[in-house]
């Protein structure tokens, strides 16, 4: 039985629950947070999972095999490290963190200690991606746009200078990673590597990124267009063009479907056997139930390549 404690109480942490209970041979142990009291409320809201509380993270390494960390803590880093030199499987809402240098750092301390460190599978379900390039391995793909502009913010993003969790530079810094990084990361999976960036954009006072467009040219010369917003909607749809059936990607990082919307065809096909989140999470902890090193691997170098390339953007926007 793998046993597995809630670092931060966040805004995915009642989804992460539900799913956990949904999956066998696990469990729940602990829940943490920094302040304690607040741990303790969580917990008696949760009274029937027999959590317990903390904010000692001695305590949760001693007893956990995994744990998932839900924050924008900006100590996150210290705190990943800490689990990983104790042994201990780390799953991270993304970013693990905003630094290139750090990330390599965090995956040469998992390999030396033998664990993993990966996104939390809840953020992405790359098996939709798989299914997409399966459906079109005959056609020759020559460039991708993807879009995260389809819901306009309205509230302030600053209240006298001071800026909310999202716009703070420290915990979240706009848009760059927030509603940028699953788009990236998933150029990124479905192409590859990339060997050029140029973006402009806009940054606020603080430095953290307003909106963004950016065009990259991969390793394998695909070319993958971006452009990331809250300030204006747009109802463009994500495409791959290929030299014979360019596709649209609808939902791709919602969670319950996968839907390709061929341009010459009318109809949508919706992908959904086994490739609920559900599935996800019990293959991730599969795999570190059979200490499988090239699956995680693999899943942290796209979040590293993600990293590199949107410190670049965020390096061209003045």
């Amino acid at each position: 039985m793998i046993r597995i404690a809630l670092i931060g109480i966040g805004d995915y942490t009642e989804d992460i629950i539900k799913i956990l209970l949904k999956i066998g041979n696990i469990k729940l142990s602990y829940i943490f947070d920094a302040n304690y009291e607040k741990a303790m409320l969580f917990k008696n809201k949760h009274y029937k999972m027999n959590l317990k509380a903390t904010n000692n993270l001695e305590n949760i390494a001693n007893n956990s095999d995994c744990v998932i960390i839900n924050s924008l803590m900006p100590t996150k880093v210290d705190i990943i490290k800490f689990f990983l030199v104790k042994k201990v499987n780390v799953f991270a809402i993304p970013p693990i963190s905003f630094n290139f240098v750090d990330l390599l750092n965090l995956k040469e301390i998992a390999t030396s200690n033998n664990v993993f460190l990966s996104d939390c599978p809840f953020f992405i379900n790359s098996n939709w991606f798989e299914d997409a390039i399966k459906l079109n391995i005959s056609n020759k793909i020559l460039k991708a746009s993807f879009y995260n502009n389809s819901q306009k913010r309205d509230e302030l993003l600053s209240n006298r200078g001071v800026f909310d969790n999202k716009y703070d530079y420290n915990l979240g810094r706009g848009v760059l990673f927030a509603n940028g990084y699953g788009i990236v990361y998933s150029a990124i999976f479905l192409f590859g590597k990339v060997d050029k960036i140029k973006a402009i954009g806009h940054k606020l006072s603080n430095h953290s990124v307003l909106d963004f467009n950016a065009i990259f040219k991969h390793q394998n010369n695909i070319i993958s267009t971006f452009d990331v917003s809250e300030q204006y909607c747009s109802n463009n749809k994500s495409l791959i063009i290929c030299e014979n059936n360019p596709f649209y990607l609808i939902n791709y990082n919602i969670l319950e479907e996968f839907n390709i919307k061929y341009s010459s065809r009318k109809f949508t096909l919706t992908i959904q056997t086994n490739n609920d989140i559900i599935e996800t999470f019990k293959t991730y902890l599969k795999n570190i139930k059979n200490n499988d090193r090239k699956f995680f691997n693999s899943l942290l170098n796209i979040s590293i390549e993600t990293i590199r390339c949107l410190s670049l953007i965020e390096s061209e926007i003045k």
